[in-house]
């Protein structure tokens, strides 16, 4: 579907972004909204308000042909824009204010000149939803990239500077990366991993870096410096150690100390990340997929794959669905005090009637979704799967186990 913007800043029920901008973008929650940047296309804010239902856009360009504008570092403008990007990093600050780093531009002719590719960028924005202006804060604009920076390299990227460890410097730049993990404490945002490209092939990043919002400064704080194509090292798969690699898809921060994320190249494994010692530590191996018996906990149970993750109460959710078909799909509990699965429903897509639970209404399992916990239910937004993108938005009730699209 396309985008129907109406009038910035009235909510409308014929607004919506479409489904191209539902898929891979940046999203942020503040209270009953749900902020929404695309993953293509050109640069547009839309808020969703969870209590009426209802989108509009707040930010747009005049222009049509404008695509980004990124202004003055250091320096807030109402007509500054980031390009969109595929899976930046993403925080909101203490007061408020929304930040993006990295990710892919996918449309190539975003930019022209020396680039004319898509690029993956490591530049830093910050949004501030009281004045709606952006203000490039860090990072190098794709449109000064050589188009070979590393005389072989024919995807435009910037390699970053890492200066010394735990040092901060205002040289300091992550690479650039998208598909990172990302947590926030305090006024400092942090990020770790991410992947890029290289001669065609896929760069995985291992690093861990921290940025201070106060001194606006990188600091990198762990990992290796060097990228590779294939940078997976498991060293023990019982206990934590800082020598363990693994790479993730799926992953969540439980607001606290750690991360939890799904290995990519197994079926339904769990990882975490200590952030005080800097460990990971495998706490659910890999085993044969198994529904069990509905609404029970067994040390057998374990989803096919999983897309979407949630943490509530102190235990995962997520979405399952089998050999990467949406036919059956199935919503999970994983018990981190335990480290057993249960499935607590399954069947096949059923779209329903919009505000009308039904207890056979199943979302699709569907990639790189907004999700979030809020009143204690699960929200999912969007998302996509190797051919498709989606625009619905799901409402989980733990109370009836029922799933309501919105």
């Amino acid at each position: 579907a396309a985008a129907v913007y109406g009038v910035q800043g009235v909510e409308n029920s014929a607004n919506t972004p479409g489904e191209t901008y539902m898929y891979k973008g940046a999203y942020w929650k503040d209270n009953n909204f749900i902020y929404l940047m695309a993953g293509q296309g050109q640069p547009v804010m839309w808020r969703y308000n969870m209590s009426t239902n209802n989108w509009c856009h707040i930010k747009k360009p005049t222009s049509s042909t404008t695509f980004f504008n990124y202004g003055v570092q250091g320096t807030e403008h109402v007509d500054n824009y980031p390009p969109t990007v595929e899976n930046p990093s993403v925080w909101k600050d203490g007061n408020g204010n929304f930040w993006m780093f990295g990710g892919q531009v996918f449309d190539e002719s975003q930019y022209s000149g020396s680039v004319g590719r898509t690029a993956w960028v490591n530049t830093l924005w910050k949004y501030s939803p009281t004045t709606n202006s952006w203000t490039w804060m860090k990072g190098k604009n794709p449109t000064t990239y050589t188009q070979n920076v590393n005389s072989t390299n024919n995807i435009p990227f910037t390699p970053g500077y890492y200066g010394n460890k735990d040092t901060a410097d205002e040289k300091n730049l992550p690479a650039s990366r998208n598909k990172s993990i990302f947590w926030q404490r305090n006024n400092e945002l942090f990020l770790a991993y991410g992947a890029g490209k290289l001669n065609d092939n896929p760069l995985k990043y291992t690093d861990q870096w921290k940025y201070d919002i106060l001194s606006n400064n990188f600091t990198w704080i762990g990992g290796r410096t060097a990228a590779t194509s294939n940078l997976e090292y498991i060293e023990d798969m019982i206990n934590p150690s800082v020598y363990n690699i693994p790479i993730l898809k799926n992953y969540f921060f439980d607001g606290n100390q750690t991360v939890y994320g799904f290995r990519a190249s197994k079926q339904n494994e769990i990882w975490a990340f200590n952030l005080v010692d800097n460990t990971w530590q495998c706490i659910k191996p890999e085993q044969a997929y198994n529904y069990g018996t509905i609404g029970v906990e067994a040390s057998t149970n374990a989803p096919y794959r999983t897309a979407n993750i949630w943490i509530k109460d102190g235990d995962l959710y997520m979405m399952g669905a089998e050999a990467g078909s949406n036919s059956m799909v199935s919503l999970w509990k994983f018990n981190l005090t335990t480290k057993n699965y249960t499935c607590l429903k399954k069947g096949n897509y059923n779209a329903g009637v919009i505000n009308q639970p039904n207890v056979n209404n199943l979302p699709k399992a569907a990639y790189e979704a907004a999700n979030w916990v809020n009143d204690g239910k699960l929200y999912l937004l969007g998302g996509g799967d190797s051919s498709n993108s989606y625009n619905d938005f799901w409402e989980y009730d733990f109370v009836t186990n029922i799933f309501t699209r919105k």
